[in-house]
């Protein structure tokens, strides 16, 4: 029901995160979740070396992995239908 919170490091953003250097605006919707979270879906199948590896209801985690270092980062999405928000 929580993201992770953002390490000490500067390379991290979180909507549910007040803090300066890692707060971010989450994400708005309308209309019913579960197409909002299609179309967000849609948009992570579509970036290059990104996979979804978590879709739980209401949140979904993805990796997407550098072109050369082949770093791995994630992403993390959790929706709040009340308020029509995806937290990032």
């Amino acid at each position: 029901g929580r993201l992770h919170p953002c390490p000490a490091s500067p390379n991290c953003v979180c909507s549910t995160d007040p803090s300066e250097g890692h707060a971010i605006d989450p994400f708005t919707f309308a209309g019913p979740w579960e197409a909002a979270k299609e179309r967000l879906k849609g948009l992570l199948l579509k970036s290059p070396r990104t996979r979804i590896v978590v879709d739980d209801g209401m949140y979904l985690r993805a990796e997407c992995t550098s072109l050369i270092c082949r770093y791995v980062d994630d992403l993390e999405f959790l929706a709040d239908p009340a308020t029509g928000v995806i937290h990032v």
